[in-house]
């Protein structure tokens, strides 16, 4: 049996991944190219790409992302387990403080290339919107798996489970409060969060996948 099975290694490769884009973004190597992106990202601006974008950000604002955690959370605790629920919970709150405490650490400043379309906060990197967005949404709805039964079910959480993180982290770069990097980063270690509490079983053994 391998050192570490599949899941543990994909933790491994998103928290190294964060590792080596953190010092490129914080030393300005990656400027030029995140500035490029935002420039051309505000050249494809629409009003009804706006309203669009606008709402999709909205998925990862507290007042609306926070009901629908506790109500996913509910959802699992009735259709798999307690444990699970508590589990769930327990990825949520820490990816929060994780997120709090790399953001003071990184204290990125906002961009101001393009026009600021939405809601910003204090610091830049990482992006809390995109970070918690795997963490709240992906995991609830890969962890719905273990339960839903028929091909095309299945198929549907799995493209949410992609899809709403990578449009949550689009609509922040096409808004203009974030870099591309920053979006990029987040979405690296909110997946290696979930990854990191649910890529193990009860025991806390890393869960083998084939």
């Amino acid at each position: 049996m391998p050192l570490l099975t599949r899941p543990c290694r994909s933790c491994v490769a998103c928290a190294l991944a964060f590792i080596l884009i953190s010092p490129l973004v914080m030393s300005g190597a990656l400027t030029a190219v995140d500035d490029q992106l935002l420039r051309a990202v505000g050249a494809m601006r629409t009003d009804i790409g706006t309203v669009a974008m606008r709402g999709i950000s909205a998925l990862g604002d507290g007042l609306i992302e926070v009901p629908i955690a506790f109500g996913l959370m509910a959802l699992l605790w009735r259709a798999i387990s307690r444990a699970v629920a508590w589990r769930y919970f327990g990825c949520a709150i820490t990816g929060e403080l994780a997120y709090v405490i790399a953001k003071s650490i990184f204290q990125r400043p906002r961009p101001d290339v393009i026009d600021r379309l939405g809601s910003a906060g204090w610091h830049s990197y990482p992006s809390g919107h995109a970070m918690l967005a795997p963490i709240v949404y992906s995991v609830a709805l890969l962890l719905l798996l273990r339960v839903v039964r028929g091909r095309a079910a299945r198929a549907g959480l799995v493209i949410l489970a992609v899809l709403i993180p990578f449009t949550i982290a689009l609509s922040r770069v096409y808004l203009g409060v974030h870099y591309p990097s920053d979006v990029t980063a987040a979405l690296v270690l909110g997946s290696g969060w979930g990854l990191l509490w649910f890529g193990r079983d009860p025991d806390g053994k890393c869960v083998p996948t084939g």
